[in-house]
This record gives C-alpha cells, sequence and structure tokens, in this order.
C-alpha cells in the first residue's frame, strides 16, 4: 500500500512498525517508531463500557459518532483544485473495547491540556471499496 499509494497519490504514505501481542485478557498493539501504545482487556460487549472521562454519557451516544468517515480530500494549491474520494464499507459494526493503557507520542508532543479518551472500539471484517475521484474547483 505504501508503493502503490505514493505513486497514484501525494498523501505521503509510511511504512509503520506495528506489533501486536496478546497475554490472558490483555491486548496490546504498538509502534516504537510511532511511540504509540494502547493496552485493552477483553470484556462482554453487552456492557458498552466507556471511558470514564468520556464527554459522552453513554455507548449510544458514542455509536452516533463511530461511523465511517465516507470522504477523503486532498487538495492542490498550484491548481486550486480539491480532490474528493467517497469510500464506501459494508458490515461496520463497532465493538467497545475497556482500554486500559492509551500513550500516543504525537498527542503528547502537542501539549494540550484536557485531553481525554472519549471512546475505544474494536472493528472487523469490513469489506470496502473508493470510488473515482471528483476534482472541484475552489
Amino acid at each position: 500500500m505504501t508503493f502503490l499509494g505514493n505513486i497514484f497519490t501525494h498523501y505521503h504514505y509510511k511504512h509503520i512498525d506495528i506489533s501486536r501481542s496478546k497475554k490472558a485478557t490483555t491486548h496490546t498493539i504498538y509502534s516504537v517508531r510511532s511511540d504509540f501504545t494502547l493496552s485493552w482487556e477483553d470484556i462482554d460487549n453487552s456492557q458498552h463500557d466507556i471511558p470514564a472521562d468520556s464527554p459522552f454519557d453513554n455507548w449510544n451516544d458514542v455509536r452516533k459518532f463511530a461511523g465511517p468517515l465516507p470522504h477523503t480530500f486532498s487538495y492542490d494549491a498550484s491548481k486550486k483544485t480539491m480532490l474528493i474520494v467517497k469510500g464506501e464499507r459494508q458490515d461496520w459494526t463497532p465493538q467497545p473495547i475497556h482500554v486500559t493503557h492509551c500513550s500516543i507520542g504525537f498527542i503528547k508532543q502537542l501539549k494540550l491540556n484536557g485531553v481525554v479518551l472519549a471512546s475505544a472500539f474494536s472493528i472487523t471484517n469490513v469489506s470496502y471499496k473508493w470510488n473515482k475521484g471528483i476534482i472541484e474547483q475552489w
């Protein structure tokens, strides 16, 4: 994806060193290069667990925002055009997960106050396709 993505787009895709492990009921994904770690516990999904500091009150409120972003955008300043590509996804069924540890180097570097984990969910077996892009003059 990195190679072909950079041939056909100017998104500057980069390869990343994602690793995954599981010990007992604890799952962890991490990247040394990106200074990223996320750990979560297996839970009974009927609990619909959300983080204590979340701005959401319940999973039903979270679910309103846990949808796929349907479009990707790219701006060409020299031509003053916007490339808009729509993605279509099926079987988008987010399942809540209980995060026990989250560290994202990029967020830490921003030194923002009051950043909290609003929700976390897992999505599996999503089929998707990208439609032909549309170029609009800006």
